[in-house]
């Protein structure tokens, strides 16, 4: 049976984010490999997979064949790419041509009627139906892990492992409980 996972703020190919995020690799060779192993120890190649932005980092030099290097190391059947702030025009060409299972998408999308994934974190009303799923803060403290309203799937709150998505809407449903058991109390 086909899974879908979910995972933000990869940047395959960053050298910059190893320092910036703290990432702890001595290299982009190290930390590209580290997360294709992490990525196929649960996605299968029958499975989806959905990025909420900042997929790879394009290097200065063979930029094609860095992509379809990456993406022929990943597992998946369909990848679905919301893009991130560091997601440019040229990755986005390389990747349509790479597959026609490729879907990109420049703006949020709504999954199973009410569960909105982006990139970056939106602002959800407590009233309303819907759930913001995102990345973009990686692991940064101001923003909660999850919460009623919606959570975080930056690599680094993930342990660099895509999570399943059916996991993301049951951990919620389960903290909204949990806040309405709270609130009843």
């Amino acid at each position: 049976m086909r899974k879908t996972f979910i995972i933000a703020d990869t940047h395959f190919g960053d050298s910059s984010i190893i320092t910036s995020i703290g990432r702890d690799f001595e290299s982009v060779k190290e930390m590209d490999s580290f997360m294709i192993e992490k990525w196929n120890s649960v996605v299968s190649k029958d499975d989806d997979i959905i990025v909420a932005g900042d997929f790879i980092r394009l290097p200065r030099e063979n930029q094609k064949e860095y992509v379809e290097n990456i993406l022929g190391r990943l597992n998946f059947h369909t990848l679905e790419l919301v893009v991130g702030n560091h997601d440019t025009e040229d990755l986005l060409e390389i990747m349509r041509d790479y597959s026609k299972n490729i879907n990109i998408y420049r703006h949020p999308i709504v999954k199973d009627n009410f569960w909105i994934v982006s990139h970056e974190p939106m602002f959800v009303n407590e009233r309303t139906v819907w759930v913001n799923i995102f990345g973009h803060v990686h692991n940064n403290p101001s923003y909660r892990d999850i919460s009623s309203r919606s959570m975080c799937v930056s690599t680094e709150r993930l342990d660099y492992i895509p999570i399943e998505w059916e996991k993301v809407k049951e951990s919620i449903i389960q903290v909204s409980r949990k806040e309405l058991e709270r609130f009843e109390k």
